[in-house]
């Protein structure tokens, strides 16, 4: 092709692929074949991974998953349980789940079944009665208030102790009583009886209620 149309007139290169001298007319040869000149090539756009649609433009696949030019289009999948989220496929919440999205790099929840909430990104399980509210912490759903003689501890219902107790508060987990009607003292968590013959003041000892002082001025009183 160093003499196409006349002499000494050389055929130029098409994208690197040297030209075809056809009828004294140079003609790309890849254009011919349905192809197109990359790199020296003739290569299928419609399906070359490293010239997906043009020359190079690269179809790469994502971090653990796969890659595949169609029709001149990259096409990128990822396994099941996974999203492609930036240049990678992670791992997605599942259960309960009914939709997800992409929040920066990682797979989250957006979507949960009716008997799920949504928190943080993952589908959580609301406490059921006796909680009669209920609110997300993070990525869980915990009670924040409930039926009567119950109270919201550490986010879930704990049984409060019943009369002489007229008021509680909780102790880490435990609903416990911080005063007592009658002759009761709130020791310990509990309602304790307290003694009354003689007595003019009492106190705690651990769970227990105890005469602290008498009417002689004693501490036995009898």
């Amino acid at each position: 092709a160093v003499h196409w149309g006349a002499c000494g007139q050389a055929c130029p290169e098409f994208g690197g692929v040297p030209g075809r001298c056809v009828a004294g007319a140079c003609q790309d040869p890849c254009v011919e074949a349905g192809r197109v000149a990359c790199d020296g090539l003739c290569v299928d756009v419609q399906t070359s991974a490293d010239h997906c649609g043009g020359c190079g433009q690269i179809c790469a696949a994502p971090a653990g998953g796969e890659s595949r030019c169609r029709a001149g289009a990259c096409q990128r999948t990822c396994p099941e349980g996974t999203r492609l989220c930036g240049d990678a496929c992670v791992a997605c919440p599942q259960d309960g789940v009914a939709q997800t999205a992409c929040d920066g790099g990682a797979c989250v929840a957006v979507g949960c079944v009716p008997e799920r909430t949504l928190c943080g990104g993952v589908c959580a399980v609301c406490p059921g009665a006796p909680a009669s509210q209920t609110a997300c912490a993070g990525q869980a759903c915990v009670a924040t208030a409930c039926q009567a003689g119950f109270q919201a501890c550490e986010g879930a219902c704990a049984a409060c102790p019943g009369a002489p107790a007229s008021a509680f508060a909780c102790d880490g987990a435990a609903c416990v009583a911080t005063a007592c009607d009658g002759d009761f003292r709130a020791c310990g968590g509990a309602c304790s009886a307290c003694p009354t013959a003689r007595v003019v003041r009492t106190a705690c000892a651990d769970e227990a209620c105890v005469a602290d002082a008498c009417e002689d001025g004693s501490l036995a009183c009898e």
